[in-house]
């Protein structure tokens, strides 16, 4: 998967994705924000500068179901900020949502963003219930990439011959997750 070399064409792919986004962001998504309690930005889960998430805090009392959301871009672009009016959606639901980032690629490779959204799931478990989260109600959500990535970090957390493939060096076991929403993936 590493030797794989992205077309020339992945810079005008990143503009028009990226041009997409902002229509959604300024059409769709920002009108009428859900109502939610509390919204922190920009959480390191990592030290590279893309391993940022968000957390989204419902109102009411918790425990809460933990959400970790993830977007899509094809593996080389996309962001957490296009996809605040379905993560507060699922927030005034009654779920404590962490809208994650991960490595673009080519410059991570695929390994490198699932073992990013590992590492994105191991700190919303250790961190969720200072926020009103269950620890043991942890469910992942991505569209797109973003759901692929899930899968795949699902499935390599219950299978030790994907883990293997995927080359990961940290991985949480497959019982803290409760269930994967893929939209499209």
């Amino acid at each position: 998967m590493n030797s794989f070399r992205f077309p020339w064409h992945l810079p005008f792919m990143r503009a028009l994705m990226a041009a997409v986004e902002w229509v959604l962001r300024i059409l769709v998504f920002k009108r009428h924000l859900p109502e939610v309690k509390e919204q922190v930005i920009d959480l390191a889960y990592g030290e590279h500068c893309q391993q940022r998430l968000d957390l989204i805090r419902p109102t009411g009392q918790g425990p809460f179901p933990v959400l970790l959301y993830v977007h899509g871009g094809g593996w080389v672009s996309g962001d957490k900020s296009n996809f605040v009016w379905p993560t507060h959606w699922f927030a005034n639901k009654g779920l404590l949502v962490f809208n994650i980032n991960y490595r673009w690629a080519p410059e991570a490779s695929f390994s490198e963003q699932v073992q990013d959204l590992a590492c994105a799931l191991q700190y919303a478990r250790q961190t969720c219930s200072k926020y009103g989260g269950d620890p043991d109600r942890l469910f992942m959500a991505g569209d797109s990439a973003g759901a692929h990535l899930v899968c795949w970090l699902h499935m390599a957390s219950a299978r030790l011959e994907l883990l293997h493939e995927t080359a990961l060096q940290e991985m949480p076991p497959a019982s803290i997750l409760r269930g994967s929403l893929l939209f499209y993936g």
